[in-house]
């Protein structure tokens, strides 16, 4: 089954021009879908967090978690509900929206992880290793050893 959407990452050059990171993995997707239209929704995150660490979230956390919620949960999921699932592990990945009618700060939104700031990205992928590592017993590199 052919995916149907896919995130893809660049950086606004001075000049305005979009310089596309993973221009290779978007034109094998476009490929796929060659003919057909296509509508694309920008989100500009000015205070991006470290490009590496994106990476090393998306290719190797995200996939051995992957594996680990199959193995140790029973559960098959996509990568994609994968990240979700663990942006929602997270404090630091939760913002609170304010609510008109009550004036209150009920409402929560899940960031992504090219929002926020690199800091906080740090803070995430330790996060998510402890989690590996105290609640499944399963050891992810530390991304400065890799």
């Amino acid at each position: 089954m052919k995916e149907h959407s896919m995130a893809i990452t660049g950086k606004v050059s001075d000049s305005g021009m979009l310089m596309i990171t993973n221009k290779s993995e978007m034109e094998a997707f476009f490929k796929k879908w060659s003919g057909v239209r296509v509508i694309m929704k920008v989100d500009v995150y000015p205070e991006a967090g470290s490009e590496l660490l994106q990476g090393y979230y998306f290719k190797k956390i995200v996939p051995d978690f992957q594996n680990i919620f199959r193995e140790k949960d029973g559960e098959r999921m996509s990568l994609e509900a994968v990240d979700l699932k663990l942006r929602g592990m997270c404090p630091v990945m939760f913002e609170e929206i304010p609510k008109e009618e009550s004036g209150g700060f009920d409402l929560e939104r899940v960031k992504t992880v090219y929002e926020v700031s690199s800091s906080q990205l740090v803070e995430f992928v330790e996060h998510v290793r402890w989690i590996a590592s105290m609640e499944y017993d399963y050891f992810i590199e530390d991304p400065r050893r890799m």
